[in-house]
């Protein structure tokens, strides 16, 4: 039988692969959009629909996925009455989603939308624009039924590749629709609407052909009558998942504010911004946002997104255990708490490390970078600036994901609607008065500024709770406090680190636009040498992550080298 270790690392494996080939695909088709784009155009689709299609789908069904998450339906001990039951409330509550998403959330966002406007074209293209956009929005609501089965099973590979072949889509879309055919904002609605049916018939046509939970039938509503004595929401739902999607889309709300809040602070000042001024700031943090979150997507996303799948069934093991307790069900939840206490430990200092080198060489080469992929158009502005301070953000964002995914898993029913929910609130307040302040004042660099002070308030909330307030089994060998210790990287990398980043500063040319091709050459040199240095520093220092990197290779690698590998190691 696979392993739960196994089972992540060929998980990890697979979506590393379709990740790192369709996300450079993918960039090299959003470059040249960024270069044949109008800046308001693109500021366009860059902000103000970003906004509403977060709105629609953040907001109506990022709960239901928490909660469906935190529903077992892979465990070797549940029967097969219990296992369609749970896949009848996993479809049911996704249902429910879709709906609120529909006839909730799109008219919201769509009313908050036009309210404010947008300068850059004309309040009627705007309008239509946002109203078709909505649409397509609301189309890939439909795909959740089958999504939630999907990840509930834990294949992972096939949501890479769906989404990849979505992206895709609506990338070619926008650059043909934009240079081949010069359409206007209604491209970006054309756009989602391509990549919203690729996520339908993706996992729908998977759902089929692979019969994942019994098939098309599996997925679609059952609000029958059920046994006697057992109420219609218990039976539609199940009662503590139900209760858990109220919560956590409770909290979705605040997520929201927190994470897009800027965004509309940006808009409001927008409107009141010279028009000349407009289209440029939110194109610049489009492009700063699609170049600096190039990493998170081909690195953090697979990796977080596994771990939720995994850190999740600590909330499941633990109910288990408190309808029935019992020696054997204790030992499995403390399996179970180890296992992904284990895996935080070493994932989050992997991914520190990592984006410590982003931090480190990142802002001495931000300018070198925007001038490369899109010449002074964007290289005179201030993005290469902007871009320095998103490398910050990278390493706040790892850190805050991969705590995020730990503290929802170990929090207990009742701190979900109380605990959390204050952290949650408290943080948004904070947040959103240094939002307020700031994203008027300093444009597109405000919006770095303040999600950074944002995620760096939710990792110290997360951090507490974890270690003070977390479900915990006694007896376990390491708890809560000794996991995060040795999540941090050995003091000698990051000394290496400092060490890195203050040398290639000093090496970079002091006039960026003036230098020549010696003077940049020896830049990158000198940024490949620390590069070199760091790495080797953690590849020596971090036996764990060593050889975690050597068995996920081992899954991607074809099946020959494999067998190499392995004939080398015997030897």
């Amino acid at each position: 039988m696979v392993s739960a270790v196994q089972r992540a690392r060929r998980s990890i494996g697979a979506l590393f692969g379709v990740q790192i080939l369709t996300k450079v695909v993918n960039f090299g088709l959003s470059t040249l959009i960024v270069k044949f784009t109008d800046n308001k155009i693109f500021g366009l689709g860059a902000v103000p629909l970003a906004l509403l299609l977060t709105t629609i789908q953040f907001l109506s069904r990022d709960g239901v996925r928490g909660a469906c998450r935190r529903i077992d339906v892979t465990s070797p001990t549940i029967s097969l009455p219990l296992k369609k039951q749970r896949i009848r409330h996993i479809v049911n509550l996704s249902w429910i989603a879709a709906l609120a998403g529909a006839f909730v959330f799109q008219p919201l966002g769509v009313s908050l939308l036009t309210y404010m406007g947008y300068q850059g074209i004309s309040a009627s293209q705007f309008n239509r624009a946002a109203s078709a956009f909505a649409i397509a929005a609301v189309v890939e609501l439909a795909a959740e039924p089958a999504f939630n089965l999907v990840i509930t099973h834990e294949h992972l590979p096939i949501k890479a590749g769906v989404e990849a072949l979505g992206v895709f889509i609506k990338a070619s879309i926008i650059l043909v629709g934009v240079v081949v055919f010069q359409m206007g904002p209604e491209v970006y609605a054309l756009a989602q609407m391509g990549y919203s049916l690729a996520q339908v018939a993706g996992y729908y046509i998977y759902i089929a052909i692979s019969g994942l939970g019994g098939g098309l039938s599996s997925v679609m509503p059952n609000f029958g009558t059920g046994p006697v004595g057992v109420s219609k929401l218990s039976f539609w739902f199940g009662s503590n998942s139900l209760r858990e999607s109220i919560y956590l889309s409770g909290q979705a709300v605040l997520r929201w504010i927190l994470t897009e809040g800027d965004k509309w602070v940006l808009l409001m000042a927008n409107n009141k911004a010279d028009l000349t001024k407009l289209g440029d700031m939110d194109a610049v943090y489009g492009v700063v946002f699609n170049l600096g979150s190039l990493l998170g997507r081909i690195l953090f996303e697979p990796i977080e997104t596994q771990s939720r799948v995994q850190f999740s069934k600590i909330a499941s093991h633990k109910l288990t255990y408190d309808s029935n307790p019992s020696p054997q069900r204790l030992h499995e939840f403390k399996s179970k708490w180890s296992e992904a206490a284990s895996s935080l430990s070493f994932r989050l200092r992997a991914l520190l490390q990592i984006s410590g080198i982003i931090v480190s060489l990142g802002p001495a080469y931000s300018w070198l970078l925007i001038h490369i992929l899109y010449q002074s158009k964007y290289s005179s502005t201030d993005a290469p600036y902007v871009l320095q301070w998103y490398c910050v953000y990278v390493l706040l964002m790892a850190c805050n994901g991969m705590l995020e995914a730990f503290r929802d898993a170990v929090a207990s029913p009742h701190d979900l609607a109380t605990w959390l929910t204050g952290l949650m609130v408290g943080t948004c307040v904070m947040s959103s008065v240094v939002a307020y302040y700031i994203v008027p004042e300093y444009g597109s660099v405000g919006i770095v500024w303040a999600n950074s002070i944002n995620l760096l308030l939710r990792i110290i909330f997360s951090a507490y709770f974890i270690v003070y307030r977390g479900v915990q089994p006694r007896g376990v060998r390491r708890g809560a406090l000794e996991t995060l210790r040795d999540s941090l990287p050995h003091v000698n990398v990051v000394f290496c680190l400092v060490v890195a980043g203050i040398t290639a500063t000093l090496a970079s040319p002091g006039n960026l636009e003036g230098a020549g091709l010696w003077e940049h050459g020896t830049h990158v040199g000198i940024g490949v040498v620390c590069g070199v240095a760091i790495l080797a520093t953690i590849w020596f220092h971090d036996i764990t992550l060593r050889e975690e990197i050597l068995s996920v290779l081992k899954t991607i690698l074809p099946s020959r080298l494999t067998r190499l590998w392995g004939s080398r190691k015997s030897s």
